[in-house]
């Protein structure tokens, strides 16, 4: 195991183009709950979670999430839950870079000042 501080996103994408919206919308909500429950906190279109422990517990984790689904709710859907996902798949999202957020080359940058503390955004 890793001492460093990782991020990693747990991404599912139902498959709402070939099952009901319902059904699908339904099974969203409870592997919602499930993965958040894990400690898993839902940012940007993905479960995500930041631990010291290795990618494979994490996905691990994920599995158990969405095995327990299957094993529990089998009865409550018309297939098996897992046809109803289109991806499931880990990401380490440590370095994640918002494309959203403007580009500055050198970052944010921090001067100081004789009479008191100035920002300035270059």
């Amino acid at each position: 195991m890793n001492n460093a501080l990782r991020t990693y996103g747990i991404v599912i994408n139902m498959d709402y183009e070939h099952h009901k919206h319902a059904m699908c919308s339904a099974l969203w909500n409870e592997i919602s709950q499930k993965m958040q429950a894990e400690s898993f906190s839902f940012e940007k279109r993905m479960f995500v979670v930041r631990t010291e422990q290795d990618k494979d517990v994490v996905c691990n984790k994920a599995r158990k999430v969405m095995e327990e689904l299957e094993s529990h709710k089998k009865e409550s859907y018309e297939k098996q839950v897992f046809s109803y996902v289109k991806d499931f798949y880990a990401v380490d999202v440590t370095d994640y870079d918002d494309l959203t957020r403007p580009y500055t080359p050198n970052g944010i940058e921090v001067e100081e000042d004789i009479v008191g503390v100035e920002i300035q955004l270059n």
